[in-house]
């Protein structure tokens, strides 16, 4: 079994920054890379540098991610009353077979994701 990408062995500080920077429309992929390795040179310094194909393959299904999301919401505010149901559990069932393709930490978000365009207006446990 192969390593972890640099992507996953960032320090907590230096990923939330990054996945803020990729999320950013305004900031590239290689900018992005650019920043993360010269805030692990600033505050990481033994830490091995981002690779470029790294933040590509890491961006990626994320990428895809967000437009699948945003495609099921879509969908789902257009289905009727009746069709609704069946739009739900077409997106159930495409979401638990993607899932099983993407890294631990993609497939926790893209579960929320997917819970969130399934049932906007459901709350999870124990929040208000």
């Amino acid at each position: 079994m192969g390593r972890l990408s640099s992507i996953y062995r960032l320090p907590r500080d230096a990923r939330e920054a990054f996945d803020g920077w990729l999320r950013d429309p305004a900031v590239t992929q290689l900018e992005a890379a650019k920043r993360v390795n010269a805030l692990l040179a600033e505050s990481h310094p033994g830490h091995v540098p981002v690779s470029t194909s790294a933040v590509n393959r890491y961006y990626m299904p994320m990428r895809w991610l967000g437009r699948w999301r945003t495609d099921t919401r879509v969908v789902a505010a257009q289905a009727g009353p009746g069709t609704a149901d069946a739009a739900r559990e077409a997106g159930r069932t495409m979401g638990r077979l993607v899932a099983r393709l993407l890294p631990a930490r993609v497939r926790m978000h893209f579960v929320a994701a997917l819970a969130r365009a399934v049932n906007p207006g459901r709350q999870r446990k124990g929040r208000k």
